[in-house]
C-alpha cells in the first residue's frame, strides 16, 4: 500500500487526471470521445429523454441532465433505440 502523506499521484505511479491546460497538447482520441459524447447528449436532449438540470449549494454552481418523463417512459418500455432513430414513444 502507497503511503499517502505527502504524496502525489505522480510519485505514487498514479496518471495524472489534470484538466488540460491552455496550450496542453490533447490527444485527437480525447477530442473525438468529447465529440461523440456531445452528439449523444444533443440527440438525448432533443428527442426530449433528457433535459438539463442546474443547481447550487451555497457559492457552487452545478450542471448536468436528469431523464424526462419521457425519458423514464422510454427506459421502462425499453424503447430509447427505436425514439432516437425518429419512431414515436
Amino acid at each position: 500500500m502507497a503511503n499517502l502523506v505527502g504524496g502525489t499521484p505522480a510519485l505514487l505511479g498514479m496518471p495524472p487526471h489534470d484538466w488540460p491546460k491552455l496550450h496542453d497538447p490533447v490527444p485527437h482520441a480525447q477530442v473525438v470521445l468529447q465529440d461523440l459524447a456531445a452528439e449523444a447528449i444533443q440527440l438525448l436532449e432533443h428527442a426530449n429523454l433528457i433535459r438539463p438540470k442546474f443547481s447550487y449549494q451555497g457559492a457552487v454552481a452545478g450542471f448536468g441532465y436528469i431523464t424526462t418523463r419521457r425519458g423514464r417512459t422510454a427506459i421502462e418500455e425499453n424503447s430509447v433505440g427505436r425514439i432516437l432513430a425518429g419512431g414515436s414513444a
